[in-house]
């Protein structure tokens, strides 16, 4: 075992050296100073131990100090493993301060502490200090405690390497014999202090492995040097026994066979086991009795590891020649063959067949023909005898008979229904492979089953021949009651309501085809229905019939109590109103109620309010309301085609007031113009009618009224006349309702298993509230004036006479009425002409007449008073006229310096509205006039537009208030002023009945009073007696 540094030994020596003083050596102290030799080569943990020697003189030119130092000094050599060493003050009195000692007069050391090194010296240590008594030192080499041991193994054998003090993660093994080829045995190459080394059969005699790490030593660890050593491994070869031979014979008259193991190789600690006897160290073993043994051989160097088993048969050495027969096997009687192998010249035979063969014996190698007449294995014995050797060879003849009998029937099993005839037994027949004439037995057995009705009858056959195979046949007849009872009755399932009772169950017996009573049982069951819904379930009625073999029939009604009937809202009013002014009402309906479900789910929602709703008038027709006219063909060549059916329709409504209207709806894709007239009365009209329209016109004629209606093409030619008789009367209700918007209110009442009903309930919104007029004046009494107001003729019903087409009169013959336009001519029109119905009574005026010019009223007024003039404006319907009608309305002194007090617009179609404006009547006006003034009429004749009608004017005395009104919804109520004279009994005396009519959209109306009476309520003086 080689190293780097020296030999490390595994334990530590401790070697106490003791030597004399002499003066110093080194030249680095005075001659006086005491001089010691610390020689610790020897180990690397050797100990050194002065003599008790006072310090004298100085070193390493330390100054003397006060008190003067005292100095000693050492020669310390190392071990070459060693880490560096330790000084100390073994005995005696230890000087106070600072305690140090210097190696080679540098590197101050404390005492006791460690100086490191990684060189053996020799060294100069010094150490000074005040006084000079006595002291023993001791100084201690600090060892590396590294350590690696040799190792010995065997192929195949694991051994564990070691190395100690190194630091654990430095150590590094390599293989320096092979060049690396060996690594692959260490289990552990880096890092590890014990790795285990497994060398395979190819290994050579020895493998050396550097191990390398750093020296683990506390006390230097700073210093220590990385330590390098050399571990062999000294591999044996593989251990055999040598000489042991597989066979090994004696003759029967000798004792037995010495056997002796030898091993492969010395030096071992060998043990034996003989036979698993052991483990013992003689390699002998004396074999008396033949048979299989074993020998096992160990090196007890490696134990479990090195060792060889050799098996080896000891047997008796007689001759043993193999007996032939021939067949080997054969049935009883057969003829067999047999005879001996040569054993060799000189050899004596003798044969033992046994008793059941014929021969028994025989001599000589044979052959031998013999016969046996038993089954079995026949033993065979052959003595044969050679020189001093006897010997007994044994075999045996297979006289069988493996092969039983063969039955010939009919064994198939049969299975017959209960109250069946037994079958006859069928014929058998037994034959064999060696025995001619085999038994055959016969054998029945009845075994009873479940019931009366079924039993199995068992026929066995069973054939043996004279070796005692046996066969058997085995044929089952059995009777069988398999078939269900059948029940009077299979009701069929039923769904029924959930709240409807089921009907009775009916009385099913049963019958079956072998039990003469068969049982039935009725019970019943409620399973959950498939829909998973609570209110419904599944009602089982179960009948099952079984009889004594445990036949069941079971037949299973099922009753759906099934909920299919929605909830209903008893009660329930389709139709709810609520003012136009209130919000929209919640759900207030009647408890939902459902034939199943005890809780109903009610849902609703609101569609949005429909403000194009328009009201359904109330009509009241007796007869015939829908009239139709004829298929008209064209008179002109170029004209579209025919002309479709024409409807015209009754229609009784009041817009705002109590009328009749036509309704004629045109089908055709092309224009068409009517004219009209009625046979009542001299009205007549026209209108135009584009395709698909409908067009309303009012004669105003209640009763029987024949129509007549002149149908023309878009350009002018007539095409037929076509006459309808109307006989509808109309007689309206008290009350016309006017919707604002319309909600679809969708109600959804849902029972538990999901049956639903939906309810629409349509809530109108409704004017029902008529408009509230404040500021009406109390009633007054006043005396005689010469004029309130004159106003007169604001119906225009004063005129010469009108007949059914507008006419023209001068102003000199109208009453009240005036106009600016240069032919004095004012227009009135009558009443339904072009399907304007007048506002009031039978006639209405248009603004200007043939000429452009003001219409306008002079009259007396009351200054300072206010005058509320109301009055119906609408548009005329002319067949050019296809824009709004505007008119401007003004009051003043005179014609010439009118105020306008405001402009007003009557829309196309949109029919008459009243307007109501006021005028303040200025101080010392005794005269006031009131104009209208048309600003846009038809577009192509201008002199066309702007009708008026029911102009009516008051005068308020009192201008502390003035009339005026409001509406919960309508923001344009309209307000028709009224006045009527009642003349008294005298001519200065009369009364005004004034009234104002409010009138909503939806014709809600309110109606407010003022009575003015004037009259001479003072008695005459006399301006003198």
């Amino acid at each position: 075992m080689s190293k780097i540094f020296a030999q490390s030994l595994i334990g530590f020596c401790l070697c106490l050296i003791t030597l004399g003083t002499s003066q110093a050596q080194s030249g680095n102290c005075d001659p006086s100073t005491p001089f010691l030799s610390a020689d610790l080569s020897s180990s690397e943990s050797a100990t050194y131990l002065s003599p008790s020697v006072s310090r004298s003189g100085l070193c390493c030119g330390i100054p003397p100090g006060i008190p003067v130092n005292q100095c000693i000094e050492f020669e310390v050599t190392l071990h070459p493993n060693s880490l560096g060493f330790t000084f100390d003050i073994e005995v005696g009195l230890i000087p106070s301060g600072t305690n140090e000692f210097f190696v080679d007069c540098a590197s101050p050391t404390p005492l006791g502490s460690a100086y490191c090194t990684n060189d053996p010296g020799p060294f100069t240590v010094t150490y000074c200090k005040a006084g000079s008594f006595p002291n023993q030192f001791r100084i201690n080499a600090i060892p590396s405690n590294v350590s690696t041991v040799d190792v010995t193994t065997q192929g195949f054998c694991p051994i564990a390497l070691s190395v100690s003090n190194l630091v654990e993660t430095t150590v590094v093994w390599n293989d320096i014999t092979g060049g690396g080829m060996y690594n692959s045995y260490l289990d552990c190459q880096i890092g590890c202090s014990n790795p285990i080394m497994t060398p395979d059969g190819s290994a050579p005699g020895f493998i050396d492995y550097q191990v390398c790490g750093t020296i683990e030593n506390l006390a230097c660890q700073a210093s220590a040097p990385v330590f390098c050593d050399t571990v062999r491994v000294s591999i044996l070869p593989e251990l055999t026994i040598t000489n042991v031979d597989f066979l090994n014979g004696f003759c029967p008259t000798e004792p037995g066979v010495l056997i002796t193991a030898i091993p492969s190789q010395t030096g071992g600690d060998y043990v034996y086991w003989w036979s698993g006897v052991g483990p013992t160290s003689d390699n002998t073993f004396f074999a008396t009795v033949p048979g299989f043994y074993n020998v096992v051989l160990e090196d007890q160097n490696f134990p479990g590891c090195s060792r060889d088993t050799v098996n080896f048969i000891v047997f008796h050495q007689t001759p043993d020649p193999k007996i032939n027969i021939d067949p080997f096997t054969s049935c009883p009687k057969d003829l067999v063959t047999i005879w001996s192998d040569d054993a060799g010249p000189g050899t004596f035979y003798e044969w033992d067949f046994g008793p059941d063969a014929t021969p028994q014996t025989a001599s000589g190698i044979g052959p031998h023909i013999v016969s046996f007449s038993d089954c079995g294995f026949q033993q065979i014995d052959l003595t044969v005898t050679l020189g001093g050797c006897q010997g007994v060879v044994t075999s045996f003849a297979n006289v069988q008979d493996n092969q039983a009998p063969v039955i010939d029937v009919d064994d198939v099993d049969i299975t017959l229904e209960c109250g069946s005839p037994i079958p006859p037994q069928p014929p058998a027949i037994a034959s064999d492979n060696c025995d001619n004439s085999p038994s055959l037995a016969f054998t029945e057995v009845i075994t009873p089953g479940i019931c009366n009705q079924e039993f199995v009858i068992t026929w066995t056959w069973t054939a043996e021949d004279e070796c005692g195979n046996v066969s058997t046949k085995i044929k089952e007849i059995s009777f069988e009651d398999d078939q269900v009872p059948t029940l009077s009755q299979y009701p069929l399932d039923l769904t029924i309501s959930c709240d409807e009772s089921p009907p009775i169950p009916p009385n099913i017996t049963a019958i079956d085809n072998c039990d003469v009573f068969p049982t039935v049982t009725y019970t019943t069951n409620t399973i959950p229905a498939p829909s998973g819904c609570s209110d419904e379930f599944i009602l089982q009625r179960i009948w099952e019939a079984a009889d004594d073999c445990g036949n069941v029939e079971t037949h299973i009604q099922s009753i759906l109590h099934q909920d299919i009937v929605a909830p209903t809202i008893p009660g329930f009013d389709p139709l709810l109103t609520f003012d136009c002014d209130a919000p929209i009402p919640g759900l207030s309906i009647p408890t939902p109620t459902d034939d199943c479900a005890a809780m109903v789910t009610t849902t609703y929602a609101d569609s949005p309010c429909d403000n194009n709703y328009l009201p359904p008038y109330y009509e009241d027709i007796s007869g015939e309301a829908q009239l139709i006219g004829e298929t008209l063909e064209p008179s002109l060549l170029n004209y579209p085609g025919p002309v479709s059916n024409l409807v015209l329709t009754a229609v009784c409504s009041e817009v705002p007031f109590n009328e009749r209207r036509w309704e004629i709806n045109n089908p055709n894709s092309f224009d068409v113009y009517v004219d009209w007239s009625l046979s009542s009365s001299s009205f007549t009209g026209g209108f135009f009618a584009p395709p698909g329209s409908s067009f309303f016109f009012s004669p105003a004629i209640g009763g029987i009224n024949t129509v007549t209606l002149n149908w023309k093409n878009e350009f002018g030619s007539q095409i037929s006349v076509v006459a309808i008789s109307s006989t509808a009367s109309c007689d309206l209700p008290d009350k016309v309702y006017c919707n604002i918007c319309k909600i679809d209110r969708t109600i959804t009442v849902s029972d538990n298993c999901g049956n639903t009903a939906n309810y629409v309930q349509t809530l109108i919104q409704q004017d029902l509230t008529a408009p509230i007029i404040t500021g009406i004046p109390a009633d007054v009494s006043m005396g005689c004036v010469p004029c309130i107001q004159d106003f007169q003729n604001g119906d225009f019903e004063n005129n010469p006479g009108v007949g059914a087409t507008p006419t023209l009169y001068n102003e000199s013959v109208v009453p009240g009425w005036e106009t600016t336009a240069p032919d004095n001519l004012i227009e009135f029109i009558p009443t339904g002409f072009e399907g304007v119905t007048s506002y009031t009574g039978a006639v209405h005026a248009e603004v200007n007449g043939s000429t452009i010019g003001d219409l306008y009223q002079e009259f007396c007024s009351i200054p300072t008073t206010i005058l509320q003039i109301s009055f119906a404006h609408a548009h005329r319907p002319f067949l050019s006229n296809n824009t709004d009608d505007i008119i401007e309305v003004f009051a003043g002194p005179n014609p010439g310096a009118l105020t306008s007090l405001g402009v007003f617009t009557a829309t196309v179609g949109g029919g008459w509205t009243v307007q109501t404006v006021n005028y303040t009547v200025p101080v010392g006006q005794l005269i006031t006039v009131f104009a209208f003034r048309s600003v846009q009429g038809d577009p192509v004749s201008p002199t066309i537009g702007n009708l008026i009608d029911a102009v009516s004017m008051v005068t308020l005395i009192s201008t502390d208030v003035v009339p005026g009104v409001s509406d919960n919804c309508d923001t344009n109520v309209e307000l028709l002023v009224s006045e009527q004279r009642i003349d008294g009994s005298c001519p200065n005396e009369f009364q005004l009945i004034r009234t104002w009519t409010a009138i909503d959209d939806c014709g809600n109306t309110t109606i407010e009073e003022q009575r003015v009476s004037v009259g001479d309520f003072e008695a005459p003086t006399l301006d003198s007696l």
